[in-house]
């Protein structure tokens, strides 16, 4: 039997008959948040998941260094994550799947060579496609027009702006299912204030700015001991030196802003949200979770772009972001799948995940390395890709705030 989460009381238990349903999810097909990271780090597969990170890392060196075109170098990143695509749909046939996956033995020369047999595949596959495509791009190729208009860098450029949205787009459902979680369903009226709602959120979304920005220079000098820990005024207020004047206090400022504009717009949504008893209670936790990401965004995008900061710390954000990404959208994409037919599963999860961290780190590889006609450092190619993915968190904000409308709406009606 299959029941969805806003069918369960806040103890669990089954509704009753009038209890409407919405999207119906089979236990069987669906795959845990366990499940998920599990798979990523099986001793099986993490040959690849090594591999995506030490390749990019070699690809993006020797484009910095000149060795490798920027024409060059988008090529083999679009064809190792088409190689992985292809071979996450293959995987799932038992067959294919033992060739991909390193045998368990216990140690030696048959660890090496189970780990190289499990990256042939993909790797001859990536080989294949490269080959073919930089041979038709050169000088005396079919496609040589394409080459001389370098339409193979740009189409990873503009995948980047993909990317940043993606992020958002992953986002949506963790956090509808924590919201749906902290706000159990409750049929009936309640008053609403949306200016009274407008003022809290907007209060609440400042002080974690405030609070971004005190954990950022509280942590730092730990980090690099030459640098010396500033006074609240300077990290709240006056931004780290070398950045414009009240920066820290612009930021947060422009964080409160962006917050007001964004509920302001949809007034008449959270009137008819907050109208029912239990929604204003999941517009308030759906806002503070969702912009409180956007702050999280936009505090990254402030701090490479205007506090210029490069260090370990940004790295360290990077993987975490990453990491949230790709199991959100794993998690996101297997949980929709419905039959017989899986496309995305347990079993090819990780071979998802490759294919989506070659696009990605190609992107920012190619933007950082001169592509829009200078070289960017690549974290701010990240930072460019943090306010994109602030923009569509609004967007995502915008949508969750109308589906859980229109989920208490029809509630109300047939209990009615």
């Amino acid at each position: 039997m299959s029941i969805s989460v806003d069918e369960l009381d806040s103890k669990g238990d089954k509704p009753s008959d009038t209890e409407v349903p919405s999207i119906d999810l089979d236990e069987s097909n669906i795959m845990t948040l366990r499940n998920l990271v599990g798979t990523l780090l099986a001793r099986e597969t993490i040959a690849h998941v090594m591999l995506v990170v030490s390749a990019s890392v070699v690809i993006h060196t020797l484009t910095r260094i000149g060795i490798l075109s920027l024409d060059t170098a988008a090529v083999i990143f679009i064809s190792l994550s088409a190689a992985y695509s292809l071979t996450a749909v293959a995987a799932q046939h038992e067959s294919i799947g033992r060739m991909i996956r390193a045998s368990p033995v216990t140690g030696g020369t048959r660890v090496l060579t189970a780990v190289a047999g499990s990256l042939l595949m993909p790797i001859i596959i990536a080989g294949v496609i490269a080959g073919t495509i930089l041979a038709s791009i050169s000088g005396d190729g079919v496609l040589s027009t394409v080459g001389t208009m370098h339409v193979f860098p740009w189409l990873l450029a503009i995948m980047f702006c993909v990317w940043s949205l993606m992020q958002a787009a992953a986002f949506r459902v963790p956090a509808e299912t924590m919201t749906v979680k902290l706000a159990p369903l409750k049929v009936g009226t309640n008053g609403f204030d949306s200016i009274r709602f407008r003022r809290r959120v907007t209060i609440i979304i400042v002080i974690t700015a405030t609070i971004l920005h005190i954990l950022f220079f509280s942590i730092k000098p730990w980090i690099d001991p030459t640098k010396e820990s500033p006074s609240w005024f300077q990290a709240v207020i006056m931004g780290p030196e070398g950045a414009f004047p009240f920066s820290g206090l612009a930021f947060v400022i422009t964080c409160g802003i962006i917050t007001d504009l964004v509920l302001r717009r949809q007034t008449g949504r959270l009137n008819e949200l907050g109208s029912h008893k239990s929604g204003q209670r999941r517009a308030l936790v759906w806002s503070i979770i969702v912009l409180g990401f956007v702050a999280w965004h936009l505090f990254s995008f402030h701090r490479k772009f205007i506090l210029g900061s490069d260090d370990i710390i940004e790295i360290a954000e990077e993987v975490i972001l990453m990491i949230i990404t790709v199991l959100s959208a794993m998690w996101a994409l297997s949980n929709r799948a419905k039959g017989d037919m899986h496309l995305f599963t347990p079993m090819n999860a990780v071979f998802w995940a490759t294919a989506f961290a070659y696009g990605y780190a190609g992107s920012i590889s190619i933007i950082s390395n001169g592509l829009l006609g200078g070289e960017l450092n690549p974290i701010q190619a990240l930072g460019m890709g943090h306010l994109v993915t602030a923009i569509g968190l609004c967007a995502v904000h915008a949508s969750g705030i109308d589906r859980f409308r229109i989920q208490m709406d029809e509630c109300s009606t047939t209990r009615s």
